[in-house]
């Protein structure tokens, strides 16, 4: 899913017209509400989680060193050992040197428009659309639609990141 994909779907919602050959301002303003959905979608409602390698240099892992921003930091382990960290403003203090496994949550980049937008598969173009056109329409002073498609949003959100239990069903002999 590209970032032109949701501004599509959320244009659909608003009965907005949108000529992605040509830069104009409500194609601006689309844009700009897309990159803030996903902003807000990682920074307020979810924890959007990865494990990558690393290198630890005199106790420290710089996060300039991974592929995403780092919004926290959840796990470090060193040669198969679960081990003790401290979130420092750039970096990880950890008590070795060395290659580790480190998984973080992250901050989905802002996406141009035909690039892939950073997210596991179930956050589709559906609700991301429906948080892009709440923020279009607060924009554009649409207060009501604005709350509708918020509400919208932030359930479908609410639904995907929940937890989910399996349930065993057992036959019963009457």
């Amino acid at each position: 899913m590209t970032l032109k994909d949701v501004l599509k779907k959320a244009s659909e919602f608003t009965k907005t017209e949108l000529d992605f050959d040509v830069t104009g301002d409500e194609q601006s303003l689309m844009t700009d509400c897309g990159k803030e959905t996903l902003l807000r979608l990682c920074g307020e409602f979810t924890d959007v989680k990865t494990a990558e390698k690393a290198v630890a240099i005199n106790g420290k892992i710089v996060y300039s060193d991974f592929s995403r921003k780092v919004k926290r930091i959840f796990k470090v382990v060193h040669e198969e050992e679960k081990m003790p960290f401290h979130e420092e403003r750039d970096g990880i203090k950890v008590n070795f040197d060395g290659e580790a496994e480190v998984t973080y949550s992250y901050f989905a980049a802002p996406a141009n428009l035909n690039d892939e937008i950073d997210l596991p598969p179930k956050y589709n173009v559906t609700m991301l659309a429906l948080g892009t056109a709440g923020e279009y329409c607060y924009r554009k002073g649409f207060y009501k639609e604005a709350e509708t498609y918020d509400k919208r949003f932030s359930s479908a959100v609410e639904n995907v990141t929940r937890e989910v239990r399996s349930v065993n069903l057992r036959k019963v002999e009457i």
